[in-house]
């Protein structure tokens, strides 16, 4: 592994070798397929959903997680997204929030929204991005993720006469996770 602590230790290491010939993956899934490649069976991202010293954790391959993201890009196409719209996600820690990222850098701008925050806060937000999807946990036991981004959803204008109170100008995924292993 090579270290830098000052601006010359970055130079020298510039001089060997320019950034951009270092990194030649020019899209995030080039970058995830050449190390799904290099190692296709090791552990890539792994999320323990309970905290018991007991409890499982789930972990994806990069295999896996290439697979995943590939699906999650696919479905944010699929709706309609491009590269110059917005995907959000309310989601906590979870693989599912990688998964989502990662995903919504590959089919257009993503951004992630805690979902610590409240409904008129997340309005705000995904107003200013014009979200174009969102992605969210169903409600999960013991938590308000998943309500609070309903909770918005009945916040937004609608155009024409209301049909549904949860009508808006976005697609809404939800994602649904067991709490059981």
């Amino acid at each position: 592994m090579v270290y830098f602590k000052t601006v010359s230790d970055k130079e020298k290491i510039q001089k060997e070798m320019p950034f951009d010939k270092r990194i030649a993956d020019s899209t995030m899934h080039a970058f995830l397929s050449r190390t799904v490649n290099k190692f296709p069976n090791r552990p890539a991202l792994s999320f323990q959903i309970k905290s018991g010293t007991k409890d499982y954790a789930e972990t994806y391959t990069w295999s896996q997680l290439l697979r995943a993201v590939t699906q999650a890009a696919n479905a944010f196409r699929s709706l309609g997204i491009n590269s110059s719209d917005s995907v959000a996600y309310v989601l906590p820690n979870c693989n599912e929030a990688v998964i989502s990222f990662i995903g919504g850098v590959c089919a257009g701008i993503v951004c992630p929204i805690s979902p610590l925050l409240g409904s008129d806060q997340m309005a705000g937000i995904l107003r200013e991005i014009d979200a174009k999807v969102v992605v969210t946990l169903a409600p999960f036991p013991k938590t308000d993720v998943g309500r609070n981004e309903i909770n918005y959803l009945r916040l937004q204008p609608h155009p024409g006469p209301p049909t549904d109170k949860t009508d808006a100008s976005f697609r809404f995924l939800m994602v649904h996770r067991d709490s059981s292993p």
